[in-house]
């Protein structure tokens, strides 16, 4: 019943956090896009992650648009308060939760 949630620092695009709580996916960019693209959490990477807000949601009802097609952010729906909660939440615990990778030399 936890909602599912991933990162990815190096992504193709700027929404580079994702939650899936049941029927919703919920998408958001780090610092408004200007998050720098990161292969990997080091420890200063970490930091910044860590340091991170989540800006610009959107939000899909994956049952009624499974492509994603349109975006319910903003458009009145009850769940999107608690859905924004949900993502925040679970980056703030995923990210204070991982480990810093340190590069071998």
């Amino acid at each position: 019943h936890k909602p599912l949630l991933w990162a990815y620092y190096n992504g193709i695009n700027e929404a580079r956090v994702a939650m899936r709580s049941g029927r919703w996916k919920v998408l958001a960019r780090l610092n408004a896009g200007r998050f720098p693209k990161y292969q990997n959490l080091t420890p200063t990477t970490l930091a910044a992650a860590q340091a991170a807000q989540l800006t610009d949601f959107e939000i899909y009802d994956i049952a009624m648009d499974p492509g994603e097609i349109i975006n319910l952010a903003g458009r009145g729906l009850s769940r999107e308060a608690e859905l924004i909660r949900q993502i925040n939440t679970g980056y703030t615990e995923l990210v204070h939760d991982s480990p810093a990778w340190t590069p071998v030399r």
